[in-house]
C-alpha cells in the first residue's frame, strides 16, 4: 500500500503520532508513506534535509505540487490534483455492502 496522510491544515507534531500509526497498522504491507505538507514547509526547511536519501520505512514529506512523481494522477482524486472521481457516499456504501458479505462469508466458512 501507499498511504498518503495530508498535513496541509494540521501541526507537525499532529502528524507524527499518525505516520507511526500509519506505519504500525499497515506494517510490512505498506510500501511508501507520503505526508503531504504545504509549499510554504519547504520555505523554512534547510535543503540538505529535505533532499536526503529516502530510508525504507521513513515518511516522505512532499507538497501535493510533487504527489504525481510517486503517484499516478488517473489514481490521485481531483482535490489532489488527480482525475480520478472519488464519492465518499459510493465508497460508504461499497464498504458496507463488502462488510456484508465478509460476516456472510464468515458464517458460512464456520458452518461447513
Amino acid at each position: 500500500y501507499t498511504a498518503e496522510p495530508d498535513a496541509n491544515l494540521t501541526s507537525g507534531r499532529l502528524v507524527r503520532p499518525c505516520t507511526r500509526q500509519v506505519s504500525v497498522a499497515l506494517g510490512s504491507s505498506l510500501a511508501t508513506l507520503l505526508v503531504l505538507r504545504p509549499d510554504a514547509f519547504w520555505d523554512k526547511q534547510r535543503v540538505d534535509n529535505c533532499a536526503r536519501v529516502h530510508k525504507d520505512g521513513e515518511p516522505v514529506y512532499i507538497p501535493i505540487s510533487r504527489l504525481s512523481k510517486y503517484v499516478d494522477i488517473s489514481q490521485l482524486p481531483e482535490e489532489l490534483g488527480g482525475t480520478w472521481s472519488y464519492n465518499h457516499d459510493s465508497w460508504i456504501q461499497n464498504r458496507v455492502h463488502f462488510e456484508e458479505f465478509a460476516k456472510g462469508a464468515e458464517r458460512v466458512t464456520s458452518e461447513l
